[in-house]
């Protein structure tokens, strides 16, 4: 009864505020949604003033409203948000969407042209008659949020017009954890910043990729999976045979930047302390190179930077990288990293081995310890069993595999950037890996003296995953852009991979939470068994959600249901686990 009486004041409520206005009108979107500048996909939103959501502690969850012009174009449109209204923790935040400029790829898209991307952030903007504007909000939520449904209300106006939201926030009687339980090493590196603020060659100050490290930990729940070996210091010496070789290395400064941010954001294994060479390299070097002396050259280093590492204390629950997507057809390759890889354990017995690419090769079983297939691969009966013998199973998405299969495309539907972690999910997989955060090469630089962005549209065409030689993609390897002073522009793609991160959470504390329930002598009675059967039914992705790498739903409202069924179920598991009284079990 409850329930149904707030429904219908939050309906009431709706209908009373709506505020017409001559010059512009609003739609409400959510999260999942991606509307073109001239209005295509328009008719997918709500015309509503109203919108409700529902989010734990220390969680993020977004939405859009749609600005649309009536007839002349709108000047200094301004937002307000009645920040009084949130309670202690809770902030708004909003953002203009922005818009890149994609090309024909090597897969069917339902337009090319302009896309919705990029996230601004501004005091006032202006629109086109003929153009739509989305804004996208975002609620964040601290651990300190007290549970409760709030109502804050968003004032949109443009000269002496102006409309009105109200949001109907609701706060769960849950946090999620920090550190989080899903791995999510995603590439950041120093020298792809500092090269386009600065030039080649240069170097961003630490404090500097701390902060671009801190936005993604903070705000994405990302681990920058290579920061474990920037700003090593390196001192070489050569050999009596005249090659160079490592003699030591200064690993101090990583207590800036993985002692500051691991403990309180980073997953155990979500990031490396060294990283081999990649397959190809090694393919080269193998026709070339005399093996043994090959392999003791590999070897050597990483026994200094593991020494080192563990000298200063640095977290040790860190892998090393292993070789990088190796040519699968190659024998003479997986040979030899069977012997590197039994070498590294024989040197280095607790030290963890990851691996990406074609890795599903019975040589590399016993040794590997993180195995990383692209998606396409995930589902297959080798990783099922790796995870039987107790090892970590990740997924990952490069430059492929292209759609009908999903991956981080712009001209992708947003709901393909969240559902990769549900596949993920259903894989068994614990952790998604993806190679590159800011991966610019192809567009001007800021440096170059030259109109840069953001003060030139981005045509995603010049970008170097555009030019590739055998596929043609739009927006592989950057989810942030380039602003101005060093400041990263965060995507909306940026936004739906962190709800996807987000949603494994919920359902890695529902398993958390049902083993905690089972020990309790009452639930474990006949009579009692059924919460837990429903509890972990729901850990069961369906198959309308998800049936296999290219088969899954399109319609958000499946997504959105189903977390709110795992919240709910979470919030009853939390009352029994505070002995509350759930007598309604029994019913």
């Amino acid at each position: 009864m409850i329930m149904k009486t707030s429904i219908f004041l939050i309906a009431l409520h709706c209908l009373i505020s709506t505020v017409y206005a001559n010059d512009f009108t609003l739609a409400i979107g959510n999260s999942l949604q991606k509307i073109g500048r001239d209005g295509r996909d328009i008719d997918t939103l709500k015309f509503e003033p109203c919108l409700s959501i529902s989010l734990a502690r220390d969680e993020s969850e977004s939405f859009q409203v749609v600005i649309i012009p009536q007839a002349e174009k709108l000047e200094k449109v301004k937002i307000d948000i009645n920040h009084d209204a949130l309670p202690a923790g809770m902030t708004i935040k909003w953002y203009k969407i922005g818009y890149v400029k994609t090309g024909n790829p090597s897969y069917a898209v339902r337009h090319t042209g302009l896309w919705p991307d990029p996230l601004f952030t501004v005091k006032t903007f202006s629109v086109e008659k003929n153009q739509v504007q989305p804004i996208w909000f975002t609620v964040t939520t601290l651990p300190e949020t007290k549970p409760g449904t709030y109502t804050v209300k968003l004032d949109i106006s443009s000269g002496n017009s102006h409309r009105s939201v109200t949001i109907f926030i609701h706060v769960r009687n849950f946090v999620l954890p920090r550190p989080g339980t899903f791995s999510a090493p995603f590439g950041l590196y120093m020298k792809k910043i500092a090269e386009w603020y600065s030039g080649r060659g240069e170097s961003l100050k630490i404090e500097d990729f701390y902060r671009w490290c801190e936005f993604v930990a903070k705000n994405y729940r990302i681990t920058p999976k290579n920061i474990g070996y920037e700003y090593v210091t390196r001192k070489y010496r050569t050999s009596a045979n005249g090659r160079k070789e490592l003699e030591s290395v200064d690993m101090s400064s990583l207590r800036q930047t993985v002692g500051r941010l691991a403990p309180q954001y980073f997953p155990d294994y979500s990031f490396g302390f060294y990283r081999l060479p990649s397959g190809s390299t090694v393919q080269k070097m193998l026709k070339k190179e005399n093996h043994e002396q090959y392999l003791r050259e590999i070897l050597a280093p990483i026994k200094i930077y593991y020494d080192e590492w563990k000298k200063l204390n640095l977290p040790e629950k860190v892998y090393i990288y292993g070789i990088d997507e190796p040519p699968g057809a190659d024998k003479a390759v997986f040979t030899f990293l069977h012997t590197l890889y039994s070498k590294i354990k024989e040197i280095m017995p607790d030290a963890k081995i990851m691996q990406t690419g074609n890795c599903d090769n019975p040589h590399l079983i016993g040794l590997v310890d993180i195995w990383c297939p692209k998606t396409e691969r995930v589902y297959r009966p080798f990783f099922k069993n790796r995870i039987k013998d107790g090892n970590t199973l990740w997924a990952y998405v490069c430059v492929s595999p292209v759609p009908p299969y999903a991956n981080f495309f712009i001209d992708e539907p947003a709901i393909d950037h969240r559902i990769l972690f549900w596949q993920a999910k259903q894989a068994g997989a614990s952790g998604f890996l993806y190679w590159s955060l800011a991966w610019w090469d192809g567009f001007t630089p800021a440096c170059s003296g030259r109109k840069a962005y953001p003060d030139v549209t981005l045509d995603v065409r010049r970008h170097c995953q555009f030019q590739n030689g055998w596929v043609h993609v739009n927006g592989d390897g950057f989810l942030l852009y380039p602003g101005k002073n060093l400041t990263p522009i965060p995507s909306l793609r940026i936004e739906v991979i962190r709800d996807g991160i987000e949603d494994i959470e919920y359902m890695n504390l529902l398993r958390k939470l049902i083993d905690s329930v089972k020990k309790i002598p009452a639930y474990e009675k006949k009579g009692n068994q059924h919460i837990i059967a429903k509890a972990e039914g729901l850990l069961v992705i369906p198959q309308r959600i998800v049936s296999s790498p290219t088969q899954y739903t399109h319609n958000p409202d499946e997504i959105f249901a189903y977390r709110d069924e795992i919240a709910n179920m979470i919030e009853q598991l939390s009352d029994i686990l505070r002995n509350r009284d759930y007598k309604v079990w029994k019913n």
